[in-house]
This record gives C-alpha cells, structure tokens and sequence, in this order.
C-alpha cells in the first residue's frame, strides 16, 4: 500500500499528461491513496484514475515559528519605528532580473511618497538564492540610498554588531538579507510583503510564511507555483496579485499611507491562517482509517 501525501497536481502538469499521456499519469493510479492540498487538485487527480482522493490541505500551515528569529528582530525593528518612523517593506525570494525591476519600483514609491510628506519606507531586499548577493547589493548601490548587508552589521545571532551601537545607528534605507535560512526574521521586521519568483516567469514562492505572521502579500503575476494557497488566499482579500511592477509601486503608495486599512489587512490574514491550519491532524485522520491495525 502507497499514499501520496500533501499532494498537488497543477493545471498545466495535467494539461500536459492529457495531451501527451505522460507517465507520471499512469504513476499516479496505481497509489491506494491521494491526500491533496486542495479540491481543485483532488479533481485532477481523480480526472487521470485515481480511485481514493482526499482533501486533507496543506502541512506547511502547521509548521511552527522560529521564535528565536522572531525575537531577534524585535529590537531592530523598534529602533526603525523610533527613529525614522517608516514602514518596512521586505521584497521577500527575488529572482534574477527580478531584484533591478523591484529596486527601480522602490524608487517610485519613494520619490511618491516623500512628494505628499510621507516618510520613504525601509526596504529589506532578500534574494532567493546565494549566487545572487552581491549582484543585488551592486543593483541597490545604483541608487542614492544607504544600503547595509546583513552579515556585515548582524552577528550570528542577529543581534546588532555594526559600527556603532544600535541606538546611535542610523537606519538603512535598504538592508540586503544575504543569508539562508533567516526569511522569518525578515518577515518579522517588515509591514507589507512582496513575495518573488513572481514578477518573472517562475511560478510564484512561498506565501505561507508571511502569512503565518500576520503579513499583508502583494505578489506578480506568475503564480503557477502556488496555485495553492493563492487561488483561496487571493478569494479571502489576504493576498493581492500585480500584473507588473508599476502597478506593485501604486499599490504600496497606496497601502502606505492607509495605515489603518493595513491594520484590517492583517486582521483578516490571521482569520484566513486559522481557517487553514490543522492540516497534520487532517491527514493522520484520515491515516488512522486506511492504515491496517497494528
């Protein structure tokens, strides 16, 4: 016996399998049991033969938060809040050719926002992959901003270790996440995110972690990566999807100077987390009946 668990099967995956009879198709029937992230991927999978289908949603919504990292970013984002009173904004897994397209966007927003006498918000530029670093510090550099990398003012444990003690630093304008494994700590300092691999034709990342945090997605629009959780997310008004860049700079314009929508923002991005956890019980529920007695 085989079940395939937290499964997915985009639209495009099936379109090609009908159109070409792929083999991963024929794979696909012979296990006793599917457990989906959602119907619309259950439907597909029962369109190619699979006999027993369940809806059992997604396992990442249970994964817990690394409170070290939320913690760690605390102090950090309270100094911003102090002293210089901006929004933070985290262009969140940026993709080649992705991150030049969204720094050209953050100037937009800045000359805009400092035009009606609102502060230029403070933006975490936090490339995907490490082969892309230096060459997003470089772009950052293009502009007239103060542009601080994490490694060389955060200690391993992300506490301060600049220049100057953290009272007296002034804050960056851009601060370059160039570490792996630390996209909470991110989050947790920021106001809105922008989620990447989206405004090129990559599909889309992750938009659970931001919204286990309470943060407000704006996204591009490749997304066929994360059809789910974007198709219900998106539905629920927790997640807005932006067909370019121009449109992803008047729609921060916009969320930035209504701090109070942002507030109701995030009021229903919890509402819309809560309705989705508990994916791991799901599926041990439905587990427990297939499974022979021990």
């Amino acid at each position: 016996m085989c079940p395939f668990m937290n499964a997915k099967y985009p639209a495009r995956s099936l379109a090609r399998d009908t159109r070409w009879g792929g083999l991963r198709s024929a794979v696909y029937r012979h296990y006793d049991l599917v457990l989906c992230k959602s119907s619309a991927h259950a439907a597909r999978f029962t369109q190619v033969g699979c006999t027993r289908v369940e809806v059992t949603g997604e396992t990442r919504f249970d994964l817990p938060l690394p409170h070290a990292q939320l913690q760690a970013a605390q102090p950090l984002r309270a100094h911003w809040a102090t002293a210089a009173g901006r929004a933070v904004v985290c262009l969140a897994s940026t993709a080649v050719a992705e991150d030049e397209a969204l720094l050209a966007a953050a100037q937009q927003v800045n000359h805009a926002l400092t035009a009606r006498g609102v502060p230029a918000p403070l933006w975490l530029l936090v490339p995907r992959r490490p082969a892309r670093f230096d060459g997003a510090h470089q772009a950052a550099l293009a502009y007239p901003w103060r542009v601080a990398r994490r490694s060389a003012c955060l200690a391993t444990d992300l506490s301060w270790r600049g220049p100057t003690p953290l009272e007296q630093a002034p804050p960056p304008d851009v601060l370059l996440g160039d570490s792996l494994g630390e996209m909470h700590f991110y989050l947790a300092l920021c106001d809105v995110v922008v989620v990447g691999d989206s405004f090129v034709p990559r599909g889309g990342h992750n938009i659970i972690e931001p919204l286990a945090q309470q943060k407000p997605v704006l996204i591009g629009p490749s997304v066929t990566g994360i059809e789910y959780p974007f198709v219900e997310a998106q539905a629920a008004g927790v997640v807005r999807q932006l067909p370019d860049t121009q449109a992803l700079a008047d729609e921060l314009v916009t969320w930035l100077t209504q701090p109070q929508e942002l507030a109701q923002w995030r009021a229903k991005v919890d509402d819309f987390f809560q309705q989705h956890r508990h994916a791991t019980a799901k599926h041990m529920a439905v587990l427990r009946t297939w499974l022979p007695p021990a």
